[in-house]
């Protein structure tokens, strides 16, 4: 299966066994550390100790069974590579090593870059600029890769695929008597490998490039069942300059899909109130209620919401303007009380424009616009990780708004307290967007879990960024830096 990017705006080496001490490590820390010294060395020690505010700390009577004592022995004693794994959703091809004593787990993608020049006469872009006399205006080297511009567009390129990716999320084991076992940090490399030959790469990668965005897609293609390759295909254009990959600015309204109408079905629209009274009645709070509802449904883009609050002309203006902050604050309480994935944004206007008469005494509630950017290199190198689009088809396609994507049922699978992955638009990665969330590092869990027979026994939080210094967690878990 070809992947196109159509969202438009257009869019195991072993080691010598080495002894690891039986008693609980939490109550004996020196044997702890010298079984990691002698397993994996100094600086799976250090490393040990600046991330030892992941490691399980166990509770009473945490004792490994033999079974489980061994199978640690195994792990810290081991260096594991899986090369070519294919994830089980079906899409995606990379490598992978696993060094417990160090806690590392880098994803390596292998990558054969081809650089194609544009064709002036492909009739797509043609008429993306207005016709064969417009074509004319356009020169050769506009169409013609450089051996800079390649070079440049290639470190740019695999700088920003790392930096989205890279160290977003840690792996952590849920047994309680594996203490020892370091926190997985996982890293991302792109490598560049030939496309043929004993090391050939994953993904020969083909890049156009064009003088302005050429309304072709981007594509990858899955791999087939067992392949140990595949194809990409890239376009990118000169509007902000050949080097620099190119990115795409998204806007979603209510009317982008039929179900997301279910926002200005229920949005109450204006909030009365009597004079001086700051709270909505309790028939609007359920209208709210609702609202905030609607808003946080797992398939609604984070659509904004300001709330405008108002008060009549009489009385004192300083007052009245506190009023009217009131009044907003109170409807977008209930609004995220109820669930709304974002914070409305308040304005109070006070008396500004009003009269003395009620029709002033009121918060009008208005629905945005959801925008998102995305650099689509980023996004395209999702699915050789093994992740699906996120983001809906047309109403009436095979991916329509609320459908579960394709790799939901695996992270629902391997990570605790997953939910659903539904289609929709988002600033997520795999939708419109640039942010990783826990659920896309769903195949490096699973290949973690698959190489060292411990699939099902890993939970996923925030990476520590430096000892004692955690990146500040969102309320889903997504890891905000």
């Amino acid at each position: 299966m070809i992947r196109d990017y159509d969202e438009t705006l257009r869019r195991p080496e072993q080691q010598a066994p080495a002894a690891v001490p039986t008693e609980p490590a939490w109550a004996s820390p020196p044997s702890q550390v010298q079984a990691l010294q002698r397993s994996a060395g100094n600086a799976a020690v250090l490393r040990m100790l600046s991330a030892r505010g992941l490691m399980r700390e166990p509770g009473p009577g945490a004792v490994c069974s033999p079974a489980d004592q061994a199978k640690l022995e195994e792990l810290l004693s081991t260096t594991y590579i899986e090369e070519d794994f294919h994830p089980s959703t079906g899409i995606g091809l990379f490598d992978a090593i696993y060094a417990p004593g160090d806690g590392n787990l880098t994803i390596t993608l292998g990558i054969a870059f081809d650089f194609v020049n544009g064709d002036p006469a492909n009739p797509t872009w043609v008429a993306s600029v207005g016709g064969p006399a417009a074509a004319a205006t356009y020169t050769p080297d506009q169409f013609n890769w450089t051996p800079d511009e390649i070079r440049d567009w290639k470190a740019n390129a695999i700088s920003q695929v790392t930096a989205i990716w890279a160290g977003r999320y840690t792996f952590f084991t849920q047994k309680d008597c594996w203490s020892t076992l370091p926190p997985v940090n996982v890293g991302i490399e792109i490598v560049e490998r030939p496309a043929s030959g004993a090391d050939k790469a994953h993904y020969v990668t083909t890049v156009n490039k064009w003088p302005t965005e050429p309304g072709l897609t981007e594509s990858v293609t899955d791999p087939a069942a067992g392949a140990d390759q595949s194809t990409a295909r890239f376009q990118e254009s000169g509007a902000d300059g050949i080097t620099n990959p190119d990115s795409s600015h998204f806007v979603r309204d209510t009317h982008t899909r039929a179900r997301y109408g279910e926002v200005d079905r229920d949005n109450p629209g204006t909030i009365r109130f009597p004079q001086n009274v700051g709270e909505p009645s309790e028939a609007d709070k359920t209208r709210l209620q609702t609202f905030g509802r609607t808003l946080g449904q797992p398939y609604m883009p984070p659509f904004p919401v300001t709330l405008t609050g108002h008060s009549s002309s009489e009385g004192d203006e300083a007052l009245n303007m506190r009023l009217s902050e009131d009044r907003a604050r109170a409807v977008s309480n209930e609004i995220v009380g109820a669930g709304a994935q974002r914070q409305p944004t308040v304005v109070p206007v006070g008396e500004a424009g009003a009269d003395p008469t009620p029709e002033w005494r009121r918060v009008d509630i208005t629905v945005g616009d959801f925008e998102a950017d995305q650099t689509t290199v980023a996004h395209e190198f999702g699915h050789m990780f093994g992740l699906d689009d996120e983001y809906p088809t047309r109403d009436g396609g095979t991916r329509d708004v609320g459908t579960a994507v394709q790799h939901s049922a695996l992270a629902e699978k391997l990570i605790p307290g997953q939910q659903p992955i539904l289609a929709h638009h988002s600033d997520d990665i795999m939708s419109n967007g640039e942010v990783v969330r826990p659920h896309h590092y769903v195949t490096f869990m699973e290949v973690l879990g698959k190489m060292t027979d411990t699939e099902g026994t890993w939970d996923i939080r925030p990476n520590v960024s430096a000892p004692g210094d955690f990146t500040a967690p969102a309320p889903d878990g997504t890891a905000v830096v």
